[in-house]
């Protein structure tokens, strides 16, 4: 936590205290506190590499599943009513998308020739076309990667020796730290 780290501690344990005496209300206002400073430009050190790099992941997660996610979502109401026209459009959206691509290429091969091995070259300009593309994807995987960064820079919850610790505070979904098990 960089400098501030002394009085992150002290928030999250006099969170901890009021939340052994029941006292919700104080102990919700030092979790705004502690949110506000996870979220303020005085962080630092591991702690702000840590914020970093899952905030990386969540975005790479949000822009590939998360949009997957939606997706189907949004299908889901109209798939239960008529599941049939549903598939039928998505199999021919499938389709137009793999036949609109830019590196396509049709090879006829007459019926009745039975198992024939066909050995086919396509043509200069696909073959580049190919090439460009699998680069572009190359380097997405690469940014992606150096993003997110490898699981060894990643701690992980076996990382700690949490002893008999029972933790109080959670990450809920709209990222901030909040008393575990709330729904809020």
């Amino acid at each position: 936590a960089g400098e501030r780290w002394r009085g992150l501690a002290g928030l999250i344990d006099r969170y901890g205290q009021e939340q052994d005496r029941g006292n919700t209300e104080r102990a919700e206002e030092l979790l705004g506190q502690i949110n506000a400073v996870l979220e303020s430009e005085e962080i630092g050190g591991a702690l702000a590499d840590m914020i970093n790099r899952a905030q990386a992941a969540e975005s790479t997660i949000e822009l590939t599943l998360g949009r997957e996610a939606r997706r189907f979502a949004d299908l889901l109401p109209s798939f239960r009513k008529q599941p049939l026209l549903v598939s039928k459009q998505q199999l021919s959206a499938a389709v137009s998308e793999v036949l609109g691509s830019r590196d396509l290429e049709i090879f006829g091969v007459p019926s009745g020739l039975g198992q024939v091995d066909v050995s086919i070259n396509g043509s200069e300009e696909i073959q580049k076309i190919r090439r460009e593309e699998m680069l572009k994807r190359r380097e997405q995987q690469g940014l992606r990667e150096a993003l997110i960064g490898y699981r060894t820079y990643l701690q992980t919850t076996q990382d700690f020796d949490l002893g008999e610790a029972n933790p109080l505070l959670e990450i809920g979904p709209d990222g901030k730290l909040r008393a575990k098990g709330r729904r809020r």
